[in-house]
């Protein structure tokens, strides 16, 4: 899909030839998953066949943080954490015509509370399900999807943030998108899908939610994408991406404004990732008077024997309530990372995270208003991924 980047494989591997008469079912295969971090590979196998795919990921660690609140002592935790569980399957005919069905495991609970379904469980819920078409019209590249969705803009940007299991874009973290959403994207492929167009009509209430007023919220996204150089066999991609949106969330008769507009450059290559984006917000949560601006870089790369990397993040996130002081957050991490999978081969994925944190918060902005806070922590994570198609 082109909202949902097509050329994205479900299972990274070695690149294989495929007949061009399978290629409307593998390319709506390889859209299956949405957050993969590799280039495209075919599905292994000429013929001209219908595909069945499974795939299932898991961000799992153990956190140590320390928090400082204005001049008081530092408060310490530390803690195991899961930060995603997923499990998707999906079919794709002949034709191009496909679903998928993907499930999360999420807790109960409200943000800010510890009061949910049997204490604070996990549960799994539905995080996509959608019927899809990815084909060709002439020379024009057809990707059309309907049912709960990924937004475009995190559609371009995921497969392209290789430090996924580190924590969530701004974007997603602050819900200036909605990972998923119920609606409807239509996506036009160009020049050997070097560019893409995605239009996205949807509810604008996110995947938690049913539809609260009549107005819609309407996303379009256009990202170039050239290959400018072969580095160690692959190609290495330089894109180029805008978002504007224009939405409403909450009920009638006085929705609150849900509009965004932005920009990102990234750099993508399976031993290299380079990123910058900027987006300013509109209307934040249930605040229509409210704007919001974030700024986040990002890099990543293999040093050592193929396995052995460094990752490096930055972020800040502004809100701006009307008639009041800017509130911001600014976030640093860094540190190692290992592909066990090079050595140990069996998952498609097996990374492990060994990083240093530092977040500071502005007064105003920390969860008692006029007093700052400092969390500063180590963090171990595992991030895990397989799947197989059939």
């Amino acid at each position: 899909m082109a909202g949902l980047s097509p050329r994205v494989p479900l299972i990274p591997s070695a690149p294989r030839r495929v007949s061009s008469r399978a290629a409307p079912a593998l390319a709506a295969l390889l859209a299956l998953s949405a957050c993969a971090e590799r280039r495209p590979d075919p599905f292994p196998g000429a013929d001209d066949r219908a595909a069945l795919a499974v795939d299932g990921q898991v961000f799992a660690g153990y956190g140590y943080q320390s928090r400082t609140r204005g001049e008081g002592e530092a408060e310490t935790t530390n803690a195991f954490v899961i930060d995603r569980a997923e499990l998707g399957v999906g079919y794709a005919a002949e034709s191009g015509l496909g679903l998928e069905l993907r499930l999360e495991a999420v807790r109960t609970a409200e943000r800010g509370s510890y009061i949910g379904v049997d204490g604070n469980s996990l549960v799994m819920r539905v995080r996509r399900a959608r019927g899809f078409y990815s084909g060709q019209v002439g020379p024009v590249g057809l990707d059309v999807e309907l049912g709960l969705v990924t937004d475009p803009w995190l559609a371009a940007l995921l497969p392209r943030f290789h430090q996924r299991a580190t924590g969530p874009l701004l974007a997603e973290q602050f819900e200036l998108f909605d990972a998923n959403e119920l609606g409807a994207v239509v996506g036009l492929r160009f020049w050997k899908d070097r560019v893409t167009l995605a239009l996205g009509a949807a509810n604008g209430e996110g995947r938690a939610d049913t539809e609260f007023n009549a107005d819609k919220t309407f996303t379009a996204r256009l990202s170039v994408e050239l290959p400018v150089a072969e580095v160690s066999g692959a190609p290495l991609r330089v894109g180029l991406h805008g978002v504007a949106r224009s939405g409403s969330t909450g009920p009638e008769p006085r929705p609150t404004p849900s509009d965004r507009i932005g920009g990102a450059l990234t750099v993508d290559h399976p031993d290299y990732g380079l990123g910058a984006m900027y987006l300013r917000a509109t209307g934040l949560e249930d605040r229509g008077d409210e704007d919001g601006e974030a700024i986040e870089l990002w890099a990543d790369a293999r040093l050592v024997s193929e396995w052995l990397g460094v990752a490096v993040r930055w972020s800040r996130f502004d809100r701006r309530p009307a008639g009041g002081d800017v509130a911001g957050r600014r976030r640093l991490s860094a540190g190692l990372f290992g592909d066990v999978h090079t050595l140990l081969p069996g998952l498609s994925r097996t990374r492990l995270y060994l990083l240093y944190d530092d977040e500071q918060i502005d007064a105003e902005a920390g969860s008692v208003p006029g007093v700052a806070e400092q969390t500063t922590g180590v963090r171990l994570v595992l991030e895990v991924a397989a799947g197989r198609r059939f």
